[in-house]
């Protein structure tokens, strides 16, 4: 397996424990606001500005971890250069997680307006964020094995 495979699979890991992580914070630490029809804005602005910094912290972590481990493993660097085929890679998998995220907020964006409650909305979203970096993981994972 490649170094950009098993990257792939460690962030998938990640996002995954992320979002259960995330998900007892907002269904068993606060079960009266996760579905909440009266949603409390200040709750919701602080969930979503909590889970892009820790994405963001823990992905920064694996990377770092990541490295250090598999460079005592094969003894050799990892991700000393790219080529062609890491940028195209790179570029379509950019492109699957947008589109992603893209497609959950338009969906988010109809809960509100088809006058859904709007902790619906807040659920969407972050559903979204995560979606998207499961896709972009899944993507690299998927067309590096395809060696596309």
């Amino acid at each position: 397996m490649s170094y950009q495979e098993k990257r792939s699979i460690v962030y998938m890991v990640s996002t995954l424990l992320i979002s259960a992580f995330y998900y007892i914070y907002i269904f068993r630490l606060h079960p009266e606001k996760g579905l909440d029809p009266t949603p409390d804005f200040q709750f919701w602005g602080i969930a979503i500005l909590l889970i892009v910094p820790t994405m963001l912290l823990v992905n920064f972590l694996n990377h770092l971890f990541f490295n250090i481990a598999n460079t005592i493993a094969t003894k050799e660097k990892g991700d000393s250069f790219s080529d062609e085929l890491d940028k195209l890679v790179a570029f379509r998998a950019d492109r699957n997680a947008y589109s992603t995220f893209m497609f959950g907020f338009l969906i988010a964006m109809g809960t509100q307006a088809l006058g859904m409650v709007a902790y619906l909305m807040f659920h969407i979203l972050i559903v979204s964020l995560l979606a998207a970096s499961l896709m972009w993981s899944s993507s690299h994972l998927y067309f590096y094995r395809r060696g596309f």
